[in-house]
C-alpha cells in the first residue's frame, strides 16, 4: 500500500511541478481516501509514556487506576525504575497526546512525552 501511495505522490509532484493537474474522473483513486487510510493505520495499539514524579508503588497504582477508568484503555502498567507507563488500548481505540497529558497531570505528575 505504501508503494502505491509513494508512486501516487511522485506522480502528483511531477504534474504539479510542471504546472499540470490531473482529472480524478479518469483515474481510479481519491487523495482524500488515501490520506484517511494512512491516518487510520497510524493509530497505535499501545503507547509508552514518560512521567516525572512517580516514586513509589502507590504512585504507580494511582496512574494505573486513572488510565484503567478510561473506556479506550485495555491495560496500563507502570515501570517505576524507568519512570514510564505502558498503556495498551482496546482494538480500534486510542487516546491522543492531549488526553494522555491531562490524565498524567490530573493524577499529580509531570508529563514528559510519549514514545
Amino acid at each position: 500500500m505504501y508503494k502505491n501511495i509513494f508512486m501516487l505522490c511522485i506522480c502528483c509532484f511531477t504534474l504539479f511541478a510542471q504546472g499540470k493537474t490531473h482529472d480524478h474522473s479518469k483515474m481510479n483513486h481519491d487523495h482524500k481516501d488515501s490520506v484517511a487510510k494512512i491516518k487510520k493505520q497510524e493509530k497505535k495499539d499501545k503507547v509508552l509514556i514518560e512521567v516525572k514524579g512517580m516514586v513509589c508503588a502507590f504512585c504507580a497504582q494511582g496512574i494505573e487506576k486513572k488510565f484503567g477508568k478510561r473506556k479506550e484503555v485495555k491495560s496500563a502498567k507502570v515501570n517505576l525504575d524507568k519512570m514510564e507507563v505502558l498503556v495498551k488500548f482496546k482494538k480500534g481505540q486510542s487516546l491522543n497526546e492531549k488526553q494522555i497529558k491531562k490524565i498524567i497531570v490530573d493524577a499529580g505528575f509531570s508529563y514528559v512525552g510519549s514514545k
